[in-house]
Parts: structure tokens; C-alpha cells; sequence
């Protein structure tokens, strides 16, 4: 029975589609025979909110790793902190193989000394520190950025050794060349598989009434800041944030604030429109994917691996993706184009 050891910071919590398409994989291996142990940061905390841990099968061992700096605001600091206990922790352990991403990845990688797949599922996998906020809040991340350059070169100096001694396997082509590109390292393709029957299903069993357009996401990086503007310049239509900041619904204006669900049928039960519009460089899109194949209208940037999740439709892709106004002029489009019996 092969033991396969799995490693991220939030690998063990409710975060998001890294997490969850992670969880996919090693339950496939566990089917296959694994024996699989899910090693995660203790009370791991985003922008300040300790996560929900998500639920683990019963057949699977637990390690919450303890005394670590938890510094989420600044992860490169936070990984230059803790990656000489993270090397020592994961060169003493005794498994088959270890699966890790992520940006305490590294550390683990070169400590491990079994083989090792690294897991490419976003930006700073790649060693890509964007600074995605405008205005004054740019200057203050820029700032933030250059306090943090030694970690940061720290960080990227680990990440290309860990990778050469790694199989690396990338969600998307875009990411895997983007791999060869920065690294010259061969990777392998693992689009992640979405399993859309349970949230057909619960669309079913609960009905569909689609009325708003729905946005998944909690930062600036994600497009936070483009849907706010959307909605302020849109006041008859009325939007949906899904975000793990927020406890319970609450609606302002047009904006109804949701909290994170582990019932992703409930994301789409009110979505006539979903629209991701990131502006960092995405490894994959797996709520666009999902609306996709449930056969909901959905609109992505033009980063990233996004144009794969919808099979790079164009009618699908904003190019000007950072542009306010792309953005406004394909929302109408998209909207006038629904049958006039769409609510």
C-alpha cells in the first residue's frame, strides 16, 4: 500500500478550489488503495479569519503541524520564517511519497527525501508576486513587497530547487508552459476533474431562480474591486459575493454578501450571469468550469488558464480584462442577449 503524505498550509480547510481539487486527487489515490495522511498548518487564519476545517474521510490520518509563524498578510516572510522547521519536520518523516503546492511547498519539498509532486495551482507557485490594488493602496502593497524582498528572493531561490527535484504537475497548459518558460522544467497536465452531478443534483432538489450576477471571491487580486464598480454602475441588476470574510448574508443596495459554502449548488441557484474577473494570473477557473458545465452564462478574464475553463469561447472572454468599461460593455451584452423571460 503506497502512503502518500499531502502538505499545504490550507490543504485541510474549507478555502477554495486549490484545496478542493487537491482533496479530489488524493480521494481518487485512496480509492486506488493509498493510504493518505492530510498535513496542514494548526488554526491555519486568512486575512485574519481562522478557516473552517473541511471534512476528511474516515479512512484518512490528520497531522495539524503546531508552532508555526502564521503571518498570512505576508507569506513570503511567513515562509522565510518557518522553512528551516519545515525542512527538518518533512526530511524526518517516513512515507512514499509526498504531494504538495502552495507557498510553504518548497521548504517541504527540499526537506522530503522520498519523491515528491509539486502541485502548480497558481501564481506564486511560479514565483509571480503581482500587486493587484490601485490607487493608494498600490503604493502600500508595493511598499509591503520591498520589505518583504529578501524573503521573497528566498522564497523563489527554494522554489526552483524544489521543482528540479520534483515531478511537477500543473493544472492547466497555460501554467504548465509558463513552468518550461521560468524554470525549463517539463511538466505533466492535470486539468482538475469537476464533478458536476451533486451540484446538478442539489440544483434540482432546490429549483433554480436566476436573478443575480454571481461572483466568487474575497480580494483584489480575484476582482473584488471591478465588481463593486460593477455594481455601483449597474444599480437595477443585482449581485451575489460569495466570500469567506463575510458570516452571514447581508445586502447593501444591489449587493448581497454571502458567506463560503461547502453546498456549491447554492452559488448557482440564483446565478443568471457568473463572472470572474481576476486580475492576477489564474491557474485555472473551477467555479467558471462549473458554471460552464451546468450550462450557466459565464464570463472570465483573458489570464491565466481561465480561457481553458471555458473551452476558450470567446464569447466567454473579456480581453481587456483590467478595463471597468470592457467589463460594463460585456455584462450589458450578455444580459440583453437572455431571453426576455430570464428574471
Amino acid at each position: 500500500m503506497k502512503r502518500i503524505a499531502a502538505f499545504s498550509k490550507y490543504l485541510a480547510y474549507e478555502m477554495g478550489g486549490a484545496e478542493a481539487s487537491t482533496r479530489e486527487l488524493l480521494a481518487k489515490a485512496a480509492g486506488e488503495g493509498a493510504a493518505i495522511t492530510v498535513i496542514s498548518q494548526r488554526k491555519a487564519t486568512f486575512l485574519g479569519k481562522t478557516m473552517s476545517l473541511a471534512k476528511m474521510p474516515a479512512g484518512y490520518q490528520f497531522i495539524e503541524m503546531d508552532n508555526m509563524v502564521n503571518s498570512p498578510r505576508s507569506a513570503y516572510l511567513e515562509y522565510a520564517l518557518n522553512a528551516e522547521r519545515l525542512r527538518t519536520y518533512f526530511a524526518a518523516l517516513d512515507f512514499d511519497e509526498l504531494w504538495t503546492y502552495g507557498t510553504l511547498a518548497p521548504a517541504a519539498a527540499i526537506g522530503f527525501a522520498g519523491p515528491v509532486r509539486y502541485y502548480i495551482r497558481s501564481e506564486s507557485d511560479i514565483g509571480i508576486t503581482g500587486n493587484y490594488q490601485v490607487g493608494l493602496k498600490r503604493l502600500i502593497k508595493h511598499a509591503h513587497n520591498l520589505a518583504q524582498w529578501p524573503a521573497i528572493q528566498r522564497y523563489r531561490q527554494d522554489l526552483r530547487l524544489a521543482l528540479s527535484r520534483s515531478t511537477v504537475v500543473a493544472n492547466s497548459d497555460y501554467m504548465s508552459g509558463q513552468v518550461k518558460q521560468r524554470f525549463g522544467i517539463d511538466s505533466q497536465v492535470n486539468v482538475p476533474s469537476i464533478d458536476i452531478v451533486p451540484i446538478a443534483q442539489g440544483l434540482r432538489l432546490h429549483g433554480r431562480r436566476p436573478t443575480d450576477v454571481v461572483f466568487v471571491g474575497d480580494s483584489s487580486w480575484k476582482g473584488l474591486d471591478i465588481v463593486q464598480a460593477l455594481a455601483r454602475h449597474l444599480p437595477e441588476t443585482s449581485f451575489s459575493i460569495y466570500s469567506r470574510l463575510v458570516a452571514n448574508s447581508q445586502t447593501e443596495r444591489n449587493v448581497t454578501w454571502h458567506g463560503w459554502t461547502n453546498e456549491p449548488w447554492r452559488i448557482y441557484q440564483r446565478a443568471k450571469l457568473v463572472i470572474v474577473p481576476s486580475q492576477c494570473i489564474e491557474g485555472y477557473g473551477r467555479v467558471s468550469r462549473e458554471a460552464r458545465l451546468l450550462g450557466i452564462p459565464v464570463l472570465v478574464s483573458d489570464t491565466g488558464g481561465l480561457p481553458e475553463s471555458v473551452d476558450h469561447d470567446q464569447e466567454c472572454i473579456v480581453k481587456d480584462y483590467k478595463s471597468l468599461p470592457s467589463w460594463l460593455h460585456a455584462i450589458r451584452e450578455r444580459l440583453a442577449a437572455m431571453p426576455a423571460s430570464t428574471p
